[in-house]
């Protein structure tokens, strides 16, 4: 398994878990974002 999807579900899980933290969700959709840059490239 590709280490960004792991860290591409590891985000998404915080993110489900800290969901009150709106700050929080923007720093994990940057993530999601990079990590899909990285990914693709």
């Amino acid at each position: 398994m590709n280490i960004f999807v792991v860290l591409l579900c590891a985000c998404i899980v915080i993110g489900h878990l800290l969901g009150e933290n709106s700050w929080m969700n923007e720093s994990i959709t940057a993530l999601i974002i990079v990590s899909f840059s990285l990914d693709i490239c």
